[in-house]
Parts: structure tokens; C-alpha cells; sequence
């Protein structure tokens, strides 16, 4: 009996840990820890910290897809989640039901594109890419937001697909892309990240421009993609790698797509919902951070 007693007692454990967050708890999905979502996420935990709300947890997820999934799964307890908008529209292809489902908290500033080829990879500009034959591009893990990009953008664009999509991680893709040709298939590594971060690879770029290049993609390389209200997802323009504000920094023309913030219908309840609009509106500078 005592036994039985136990075993009911661990069924009712487990399936209240694996309930979806009460209408109550905030429950944030972001990225790899250490990512610009990430820290966004924990900024954003801190301003409802401040305002004395205190059931708010911050999760790391492998990107804007697992994100998604997470926040779509009425069996999750992930109710806020950060995507790219990209990777929003390739989700509601096979997900279509998904629109009615989520709602969007906040704009968190542009996401870019930045294509680094070596310098004697033969790759100067997008067209090479979708010329190559036996080539390969790094998008680092396979559920990174630059491989959800690449992968609409052969969408997009099928002669993208030229160019084969490796999981390879950034930094190890630039040292093999600093060896050359002769001992890779490598061309290319791609990046996706706010223009203004100086992360790992964009400074190596800027530190050795004798090694590497950025490769410009322009409007007329592929066609713009559509967001369910019918804006565009990308934007063409020529952004600063880096920041303005380095003394050393490189310019590009790229796409960029935005940053979105998205909460659940079902699994926030209307007061909670207006309390976390109410703080988009008020904190959503302290939150995001600058753009540039």
C-alpha cells in the first residue's frame, strides 16, 4: 500500500513539473547564454524584479526556432519567447495556426547578416555564392539563426543553395578559411547578430583585414520575404560592423531582419499581458539596448 501511495504521489510530482507556467509566471525563452538574447532576457527578468514581480524565470534555448516550438508547445511552460523574424516566417510555413496563437511584446533592433570570406576564396560578393559549385558555408550549429537565415534565403533564392550549408563553428570555419582552399571546401562563414556587437568574429575580421573580407549582399541578389501583416521581413542597407563609435569598424551592405519579441495568448492570462505591454512601452529602451 505504501508503496502505491509513493508511486502516486511521483506520478503527481512529475506531471506538475512538466505543467505549462500558470498565468502568473513569466517563463522567457532567449538563446545560448552569453547571446544578445540572452542578455536581453535577463534585462528584461530584472525590470520585472524591480517592479516587485518575482515569478519570472529566464531559459536558454539552441535559437529563434527552439524558441518557437517552445512557445507553440501548450505543454511548455515557455510563454515569452525571442525569435528573429525570419525564422517567425519559415516557422508559420509549416505552422501556420501558430499566427493566432502569439502576440508581439516588442521590436528588439535589427539582426544582420555578415558573410565573412577569406581573402583568396574567390567569394566577392553574394553572386559568387550562388555561382559556386563544391563550395560550402559555415552557419555554425544547425539551429543558429544564420542557419535559418541561409535557409530562407535559398528559399528565397534556390541558387543559394549552390553553396552547401555546413555546421562548422564560426571560429574554427574563420581558421580554416585562413588556410585556404587547397585543405577546405569552406568559402564562407555567416553570421547573424546585431551590427553594433564586436563579437569574436567580427573582430577578427577588423583585426585582419588582410585575411578577410565582408561579403556585400544587396536588394538585387534575392527577393524580400513577407511578414503576416505584410511588411517585409528583410531590410537592404549598409550597416557598421562593430558600431560607429570604434575607431576600427567596416562597412557592408547586407540584409538585416528584426529582433521580436513574442508572448502566448493561452498561456498569459490579460492582466498579465498588460502589465508585461505596459513594460515594453516603459522600459523597452533599457531592455533592448541601442541599436547603433
Amino acid at each position: 500500500m505504501a508503496r502505491v501511495l509513493w508511486f502516486s504521489v511521483a506520478l503527481v510530482l512529475l506531471a506538475a513539473g512538466k505543467a505549462p507556467a500558470s498565468s502568473d509566471e513569466v517563463v522567457i525563452s532567449t538563446g545560448r547564454e552569453r547571446g544578445s538574447y540572452y542578455y536581453i532576457g535577463e534585462r528584461f527578468k530584472t525590470e520585472l524584479l524591480l517592479g516587485n514581480y518575482h515569478r519570472v524565470e529566464v531559459r536558454t534555448s539552441s535559437g529563434s526556432l527552439d524558441n518557437l516550438r517552445l512557445l507553440d508547445d501548450p505543454g511548455s511552460p515557455v510563454n515569452v519567447a525571442l525569435a528573429q523574424a525570419d525564422a517567425l516566417t519559415e516557422y508559420l510555413r509549416d505552422r501556420p495556426d501558430f499566427q493566432s496563437e502569439f502576440f508581439v511584446l516588442g521590436d528588439l533592433g535589427r539582426e544582420c547578416v555578415f558573410v565573412i570570406a577569406g581573402r583568396n576564396a574567390g567569394i566577392e560578393d553574394a553572386s559568387d555564392l550562388k555561382s559556386s559549385t563544391n563550395g560550402e558555408i559555415s552557419v555554425d550549429a544547425v539551429s543558429s539563426g544564420s542557419a535559418v537565415t541561409w535557409q530562407a534565403m535559398t528559399r528565397l533564392e534556390p541558387r543559394f543553395a549552390r553553396t552547401k550549408a555546413v555546421s562548422v563553428p564560426t571560429m574554427e570555419a574563420l581558421l580554416q578559411l585562413k588556410v585556404g582552399a587547397t585543405f577546405t571546401k569552406l568559402r564562407a562563414a555567416m553570421i547573424v547578430q546585431r551590427p553594433r556587437r564586436a563579437s569574436p568574429p567580427l573582430e577578427t575580421v577588423m583585426k585582419h583585414p588582410d585575411l578577410y573580407r565582408l561579403v556585400p549582399i544587396t536588394s538585387a541578389d534575392l527577393p524580400n520575404a513577407k511578414l503576416p501583416d505584410g511588411s517585409d521581413v528583410y531590410t537592404f542597407e549598409r550597416v557598421t560592423a562593430g558600431g560607429k563609435k570604434r575607431k576600427s569598424h567596416v562597412e557592408v551592405d547586407t540584409l538585416c531582419t528584426r529582433g521580436l519579441m513574442l508572448g502566448s495568448r493561452s498561456k498569459l492570462g490579460p492582466e498579465l499581458r498588460s502589465r508585461l505591454s505596459t513594460l515594453m512601452m516603459e522600459a523597452a529602451s533599457r531592455i533592448v539596448g541601442a541599436d547603433e
